[in-house]
């Protein structure tokens, strides 16, 4: 039977080493974290739909369809992004999660019956099937290749230090020390720590004044500074454009 590991909010820990968060006014930061990411989407999945249109169109062999009905296929790329958007496949995440494939291929479906269903009911007939065939199975290769490079774009970027949203640790103790050093760790989940909120924020062992004694039980300084209290919250928050704030354990009652 394998032990239970309990974490002591009261014990002492290493002080993070945090490297300084990216700007939050910079280029690949608004590109990569921000309401940029999701345009980025968007013009990725318009552009992969496009392509896949244009490529269908190349490799197939479709007598008797009128340039009516080639134009009709250009409704994709603004399908696509469209039905993407009703599935709540744009809403931020920390992660791409795989859970958020099934409605990509679903909103791609919706998109392709659409334009064959306008084929049928204008044209009269199903001319275009073999067509929107393709056109589906390529839309959803290249859709996932294209989402796949950004993936791996925005995760190199958080590892080098361009991009990252800024956090706020409520709680200094070795808890929230803890969520610090695992951030900094592991970078790609894109949370840039700022500071620690805490009312009764531990002293510092090299003397630097970072904090207080909390009774007789000196707790190890940290890099990363104590900002204010809990209670300073919002203002903080805004103060240090913060987009995430993770609760670890404070020294303040739980009633509080």
């Amino acid at each position: 039977m394998s032990a239970v590991t309990r974490i002591d909010p009261h014990a002492t820990a290493p002080p993070p080493i945090l490297p300084p968060a990216p700007s939050r006014g910079s280029a690949w930061n608004y590109a990569l974290e921000r309401e940029g990411w999701t345009s980025l989407l968007v013009f990725a999945d318009a552009l992969a739909s496009l392509a896949a249109v244009l490529v269908a169109i190349a490799i197939t062999d479709t007598p008797g369809v009128s340039g009516l009905e080639y134009a009709s296929l250009f409704a994709l790329p603004v399908a696509v992004p469209a039905m993407l958007h009703v599935r709540g496949v744009y809403r931020r995440r920390v992660r791409i999660a795989l859970r958020a494939l099934s409605p990509m291929l679903g909103a791609i479906s919706v998109a392709a019956m659409i334009v064959l269903t306008w084929d049928v009911v204008v044209f009269g007939g199903s001319n275009l099937a073999p067509l929107i065939g393709w056109i589906w199975v390529l839309t959803v290769v290249l859709l996932a290749g294209a989402r796949c490079g950004l993936a791996l774009a925005r995760r190199q970027a958080r590892i080098h230090g361009l991009a990252g949203k800024p956090t706020l640790i409520v709680g200094a103790g070795v808890v929230g020390a803890t969520i610090a050093q695992r951030l900094c760790a592991q970078p790609e989940y894109g949370l840039h720590p700022v500071g620690f909120l805490d009312d009764d924020p531990p002293v510092s062992r090299d003397g630097n004044g970072n904090g207080h004694t909390n009774g007789n039980s000196p707790v190890p300084h940290r890099v990363l500074p104590v900002l204010g209290s809990p209670s300073e919250l919002a203002e903080l928050a805004a103060a240090h454009g913060v987009e995430h704030v993770i609760l670890a354990f404070t020294s303040e009652p739980d009633q509080r």
